[in-house]
């Protein structure tokens, strides 16, 4: 997977920032066969490799909070997604014949919050809640924690 990124933070005051991105993905997803029995009948899935290309256009806002040897650090985002070449083909057969399922373009749009936390040298920990809305496929609820500890 390749990944091509733009992002500057644009620093409003000391501590608070807004920062536009724009991101361009290209990968490779190899395709997969599934098999399975259902009621004595056999069924087959198969999906096809395709290289997806995926842009992403948005903006975050952070604020850092900061103490003699603690930082803890905000942000917020919101963005659009997007599928600039069609997904792969799924075919689907069983004893009644085959249907095949065109991947199409689709888009959606992102929403994030995190907080990052810097506790003297060693000690860091992070949280970051994402979700996508208004597109076929969205990612309901996603959650992302690390803890990170340096000797």
């Amino acid at each position: 997977m390749q990944v091509l990124k733009q992002a500057t933070a644009i620093h409003v005051t000391e501590d608070a920032w807004i920062e536009p991105q724009a991101e361009l993905v290209y990968g490779a997803v190899s395709g997969k066969r599934f098999d399975w029995q259902d009621r004595g009948m056999s069924v087959t899935m198969k999906d096809k490799d395709f290289n997806p290309v995926i842009g992403r256009a948005g903006v975050d806002v952070g604020k850092s909070f900061s103490g003699k040897d603690w930082k803890v650090t905000a942000r917020a985002g919101v963005g659009y997604q997007f599928d600039l070449l069609n997904n792969g083909e799924t075919v689907l057969r069983d004893a009644s014949g085959e249907k095949r399922i065109k991947g199409e373009k689709d888009g959606r749009m992102l929403m994030n919050v995190g907080l990052n936390a810097e506790i003297r040298d060693n000690l860091r920990f992070g949280l970051e809640f994402e979700k996508s809305a208004f597109g076929k496929y969205n990612v309901d609820n996603a959650v992302n924690a690390s803890f990170r500890y340096s000797f």
